[in-house]
């Protein structure tokens, strides 16, 4: 059985002559580290950093509050 490597960070950067940079990263101190190699070839405004976990969390919150309000309206109908 095969274990997955999965990333956390995805790093989308344009460089300072149009080229389009992608990379992943697994924690904070890799993104660190590949934004500290590439700094001179990226321009910093078109830097875009994108945490997966803080999806995962936005999602799963979305799911109970709409389950807490659908078991509260049900609740009204009831009484």
């Amino acid at each position: 059985m095969s274990t997955k490597k999965t990333c956390r960070f995805i790093i989308h950067a344009t460089g300072k002559n149009g080229e389009t940079y992608l990379a992943t990263c697994q924690n904070k101190r890799e993104v660190k580290q590949w934004i500290t190699a590439n700094h001179s070839k990226v321009n910093k405004k078109e830097l875009k950093i994108i945490d997966k976990q803080k999806k995962q969390i936005v999602a799963k919150n979305i799911f109970i509050v709409s389950t807490v309000l659908l078991v509260l309206y049900q609740l009204y109908i009831l009484l």
